[in-house]
């Protein structure tokens, strides 16, 4: 017979929102209908909101029908359930027993942890729970209970939280803080992270977003600092390397204070990831993420990076040494003040023909002076590798060993560099520094030709200073002209007080009595206007 015809029948006892054994002596043995059974256990595994069947009240069908079939129970219980479309969870519980043993909603509730676990596992998601398991919220450590079962189970968590909530908010939000408290403390920013993962859902209960945000104030903390900025930084690098997806990649580089020491510790990072093969698609989607909803100029310089990147990566497939300063500061000596602005096409082959190069630009232009010091931050654009770059000049004079080795020592670095302007210990400090990744597959090639070119600083003079005014007032004049104009049609008659005002006030430039009288005096002889003699005013 369907289930639908059972529902039906028994004079409709299924109206009624629960299904209840109606018997007033609890110890009698009566013979249970096995219709009246199927619906109730089909009821009580598919509940709905008009029909459903208790825990007690199929409880009691089922001891009813166990003490009146005796040793044919179990089979005419398996018999009976594969007739109905139920889960192998929903059969299990009913053939093993286990629905008759377990507690239900007429016990009182647990008041230990483990317990505690069980009771909801089994009862929280049934519509009679709602006062029991409020009644178990007020009589145990709900903290304790919450580090528990979200160590075991995130999803029942989240229930156990959002019921939580829903009872007793004020009480609930000081209670859980101090859970998030005893889960982040000491945790690693990985940690951290897996916990935000895991428990997304439950963290996002509260509307007002407290929960949530009480987690990112202690990311904050982790990464505040140019310490934290290097923090997250490597732990970017990390997920990158995994290729694991960043959930809150814009919500942590928000909370980043030091946002230029992270870009700066991620360009390095990044420039490691690229030498050894990194997806210039994964490195350039994180960049577009945090572009997109922080703005252009953030991460400017890994996208510029990934973009030069992606430009030469066919031209030079061999090239792996990036030079990642993109700053350019000109070559400078404080005892000429002349500024030097120095432009090697290409890379010479020894340190020696550098400074000679130097040199020889310098004496051509000032024959009268001497270079006595050169900066090791002073910027050399250069073509290394088939590729344009921009580096400082101690990075420089090491490419320039690789023109003659593939790989070299330190020593022999110092050894080969190292002369009166540049001491070893200058030298082994501004190595500890370097912005540039080597390796011993280095492929450089041997380039040589340079060409030099020099700015000198613009002086200003008097003469220069009286011809840039003559000729910025001609441009003016006609300006003025139009503008006069235009405020006689409006105005009819205007006197010199409010003109001057006018072009003020108009004007982005404030133009001299004398030039204005001229030009009134210009305008008149052409016929534009005329001078009232009575006012001296001015009408077209």
């Amino acid at each position: 017979m369907k289930i639908e015809k059972i529902v039906q029948e028994k004079e409709k006892v299924f109206e009624c929102k629960e299904f209840k054994m109606q018997t007033s002596q609890p110890n009698q043995t009566i013979e249970v209908s096995e219709e009246r059974l199927i619906a109730a256990i089909y009821y009580w595994a598919n509940p709905s909101s008009k029909t459903q069947t208790s825990i007690i009240s199929l409880q009691n069908l089922l001891r009813n029908y166990k003490a009146f079939h005796g040793p044919l129970y179990n089979s005419k219980l398996s018999s009976l359930l594969s007739s109905l479309p139920l889960t192998n969870t929903a059969s299990s519980k009913i053939l093993s027993g286990e629905l008759l043993s377990s507690k239900n909603f007429d016990l009182f509730p647990p008041n230990n942890i483990t317990e505690a676990i069980n009771y909801l596992y089994k009862n929280l998601d049934h519509p009679e729970s709602l006062n029991k398991t409020q009644e178990l919220l007020k009589n145990i450590n709900l903290g304790q209970l919450l580090s528990e079962i979200s160590n075991k189970d995130s999803e029942l968590a989240f229930k156990l939280v959002t019921l939580a909530y829903s009872l007793s908010r004020n009480d609930f939000l000081d209670v859980f803080i101090r859970f998030l408290d005893e889960k982040i403390k000491g945790k690693s920013i990985e940690e951290i992270f897996e916990f935000l993962e895991t428990n997304d859902e439950m963290l996002r209960v509260a509307p007002d977003g407290k929960m949530l945000h009480s987690v990112y104030m202690k990311l904050a903390g982790i990464i505040s600092g140019n310490k934290g900025a290097k923090v997250l930084a490597e732990y970017m690098h990390r997920s990158i390397i995994k290729e694991k997806n960043m959930k809150y990649l814009v919500e942590l580089y928000m909370l980043c204070e030091q946002k230029d020491a992270f870009e700066k510790f991620y360009s390095e990072l990044c420039i490691e990831r690229l030498l050894k093969g990194s997806k210039i698609a994964i490195e350039q989607g994180v960049c577009s993420k945090i572009q997109a909803s922080v703005g252009p100029d953030s991460m400017y310089s890994t996208a510029l990076l990934l973009k030069n990147t992606m430009e030469h990566n066919f031209l030079c497939p061999k090239m792996n040494v990036i030079v990642t300063n993109a700053k350019i500061v000109s070559l400078f000596s404080p005892f000429s003040q002349i500024i030097i602005d120095y432009i090697p096409k290409e890379l010479p082959q020894s340190f020696s023909l550098l400074l000679e190069n130097y040199s020889a630009g310098f004496k051509e232009r000032f024959p009268n002076k001497k270079i006595k010091i050169l900066y090791l931050n002073s910027m050399i654009e250069m073509i290394y590798g088939g590729c344009d770059i921009i580096c400082n000049f101690l990075q420089a004079l090491i490419l320039i060993k690789f023109n003659d080795k593939s790989s070299i020592t330190e020593d022999e670095l110092l050894q080969c560099i190292s002369t009166e302007i540049l001491t070893p210990s200058q030298v082994k400090t501004e190595l500890a520094s370097l912005s540039i990744i080597l390796k011993k597959t280095d492929n450089v090639y041997t380039l040589s030709s340079i060409q030099s070119k020099f700015l000198d600083l613009i002086t200003k003079s008097q003469a220069s200073t009286e011809d840039t005014f003559e000729s910025m007032e001609d441009i003016r004049k006609p300006i003025i002209d139009c503008f006069i104009v235009k405020l006689l049609k409006q105005k009819k008659q205007i006197d010199e007080a409010f003109l001057f005002e006018e072009l003020h006030k108009s004007l982005k430039f404030s133009p001299e009595k004398t030039t204005v009288m001229e030009r009134l005096n210009n305008l008149i002889s052409r016929g534009f206007l005329w001078q009232v003699e009575q006012t001296y005013g001015y009408i077209p």
